[in-house]
């Protein structure tokens, strides 16, 4: 993939995902911090995000920082990946609601419970797209 295609590709889920934090806002009346949660480590996977195409930039042949990024990176995919885990445990009996069905949680949870779910998600893919692509030179033998 060229840079000039690269680029727009990479500022899609950053621009994705400040969409959704501003979309937290309409979520309220929600019993517990599921929200509020996704939105500040939403907020915290941007960060991470931004820092790592900067380092993949400025460094973009040092080793060391590739693979320093990586694993830095991988980190908050695992904590990414626990939060889908424990929500998805969590509302296990309840994916029939939560995908438009009928059923016994209250509106707002599930509104919360979307959310959570669509935050963690765009957040896990960001992470994968850090660890994924970088601004190496590939050198042809």
């Amino acid at each position: 993939m060229t840079l000039a295609n690269k680029i727009p590709v990479l500022l899609m889920f950053p621009v994705g995902a400040i969409a959704i934090y501003f979309l937290g806002a309409n979520v309220h009346d929600v019993p517990s911090q599921m929200v509020h949660g996704a939105r500040q480590w939403l907020l915290i996977l941007l960060g991470v995000y931004a820092i790592n195409f900067s380092v993949a930039w400025f460094l973009k042949n040092s080793w060391p920082a590739a693979l320093g990024r990586m694993l830095v990176c991988g980190l908050f995919a695992y904590i990414a990946i626990s939060e889908l885990v424990d929500l998805l445990g969590n509302y296990w009996g309840h994916w029939g609601q939560l995908l438009g069905g009928e059923g016994r949680l209250d509106i707002s949870t599930v509104h919360a419970a979307r959310y959570a779910g669509t935050a963690w998600l765009v957040g896990l893919v960001m992470m994968v797209l850090c660890v994924a692509v970088g601004f190496e030179d590939r050198e042809t033998e």
